[in-house]
């Protein structure tokens, strides 16, 4: 496996595994010292290329493992000085191509003034039903907890219980906590059955979801453990708005949503967001949805006003297709429509996906205008607004 510090906060590797027993470290990062408190951490795949490899950071003095870095913005909480360090981990016997990553870990306190929730917690515990399968024993206690008891001893990796339940659009928190027992490979999650929307395992997760039917389930995996263990699984919604503990400042970038919620279409027609079984020549850069903007050579622009930290210096990132390099896209930004400032101009990379990245001075104001525009058809995705200072 190789790795490459690429100078900018990220990281480029790929190559094969060749290590059956375990996990490897491809690359490892010099020891620190974390004052204790809060922390929030994510792992950012910017190729799309899938999470297998990853990274995970450990405790310096005892190896104990302290957090693995995933996509969704997940918290941390030391309770005292910690010494630590960083690794890039493959599975074994594996091959991956080469890609780029960007681990990413600041203090909880640079996130914009915490968390606000709806009052009353979403995960439908009470309608879990009592179930015993391949071992594992599951029981509803009727008092917003459930105990998992039991091996998994089925061919199964999960098994459990689960209800359908609905839920509007909307950034949701997937947080759990242990009553007693041990953890004892126990996942409490929302799916939409062809995979996680928003899990709980060992961490909390934040993450959007579209309006939909899901499936809220509590599962054990293939344990030789079998301990019993008491959950409380919360799901609830966040206030409207950017996940304020994501580090993203815009609503729907990546238009997960299926919709324009977040944008407002100010020039063009015939845009709408699309899905991969409508994609025509490319699939969305990830996720299920993607921009396509006006059609029949006609220009598009969309824009969304966002809170922004006064001071700061900010980055976008984002993905666009353009089908020939006579396509054009342009950003621009400013404190309003009459004072923006174009400070992105791309004709992409034809055919492909290509990623544009900008630094944007900090602002005086408290809030920005962010404007794409297109000249004629072009695909759009995963567009992102962070700090750059943290």
């Amino acid at each position: 496996m190789t790795f490459t510090d690429n100078g900018d906060g990220t990281f480029s590797s790929g190559g094969t595994s060749t290590n059956g027993d375990w996990w490897i470290i491809v690359a490892e990062s010099e020891i620190i010292t974390l004052p204790a408190g809060d922390y929030v951490h994510y792992f950012r795949d910017i190729d799309g290329l899938g999470r297998n490899p990853t990274c995970e950071f450990r405790n310096a003095d005892t190896n104990a493992v302290i957090a693995y870095f995933s996509v969704n913005a997940q918290k941390i909480t030391l309770a005292q000085d910690t010494r630590m360090r960083a690794r890039f981990v493959c599975p074994p016997l594996g091959t991956w191509p080469e890609g780029r990553y960007e681990p990413v870990l600041i203090p909880a306190s640079l996130w914009g003034g915490g968390v606000e929730f709806d009052d009353h917690n979403l995960f439908p515990v009470d309608e879990l039903p009592d179930r015993t399968v391949d071992g594992v024993t599951f029981v509803n206690n009727h008092d917003g907890t459930c105990m998992v008891g039991g091996t998994n001893t089925g061919s199964n990796q999960y098994n459990g219980v689960g209800t359908f339940f609905a839920l509007e659009a909307g950034w949701y928190s997937m947080e759990a906590t242990t009553v007693d027992g041990d953890y004892s490979d126990t996942t409490v999650g929302v799916t939409d059955n062809t995979k996680y929307a928003c899990e709980y395992g060992r961490y909390n997760s934040r993450s959007w979801l579209p309006a939909n039917t899901y499936n809220a389930v509590v599962r054990r995996g293939l344990s030789s453990d079998g301990g019993e263990v008491t959950i409380r699984p919360v799901l609830v919604k966040l206030a409207d708005g950017p996940n304020p503990e994501s580090g993203e400042l815009l609503v729907n970038g990546g238009f997960e949503s299926g919709d324009l919620t977040g944008w407002t279409q100010t020039a063009g027609n015939d845009s709408n967001v699309v899905g991969a079984a409508d994609a025509d020549w490319i699939a969305p850069h990830s996720g299920d949805w993607m921009l396509r903007s006006s059609q029949g050579g006609r220009a598009a622009s969309f824009d969304q006003t966002v809170k922004v930290p006064t001071g700061v210096p900010l980055r976008l990132t984002l993905w666009s297709a353009h089908y020939n390099s006579e396509r054009t896209l342009a950003v621009e930004v400013g404190p309003d429509v009459q004072h923006l400032t174009r400070i992105l101009f791309t004709s992409g990379d034809g055919l492909n996906w290509h990623e544009s990245m900008v630094d944007i001075p900090a602002q005086e104001a408290d809030v920005m205008l962010l404007r794409i525009i297109t000249d004629n058809v072009v695909r759009v995705d995963d567009v992102s607004l962070t700090q750059t200072i943290l």
